[in-house]
């Protein structure tokens, strides 16, 4: 599933691709729902190994039951652009305990 920023849903080109985590903060309600994939918005914390974490809003399509957050894992595997480190996919299928 895939996180980014500013109201825009893309994924991160692999091959452009830098690993980092991404600890998920906040859910701050449901923007859209497409079929029955729900679209939250998010307040995140990322992680890049030899950089200062930062936050930022996020938008994501969620496993999270209604975008809940409170139980474990609050913390995903991640990928950021290189270039444009903002721009994060998160790894749903990857938790981070």
């Amino acid at each position: 599933m895939l996180v980014s920023v500013n109201d825009e849903i893309a994924g991160v080109d692999p091959v452009r691709a830098v690993n980092c985590t991404a600890e998920i903060l906040d859910v701050q309600g449901e923007v859209a729902q497409i079929n029955d994939t729900h679209i939250y918005r998010y307040r995140v914390r990322v992680q890049i190994s030899g950089k200062a974490p930062y936050e930022t809003d996020s938008t994501g399509a969620s496993p999270l039951l209604g975008g809940g957050i409170g139980a474990d894992p609050t913390g995903y595997a991640c990928q950021a652009d290189r270039d444009d480190l903002k721009m994060v996919e998160i790894l749903w299928d990857q938790p981070i305990r």
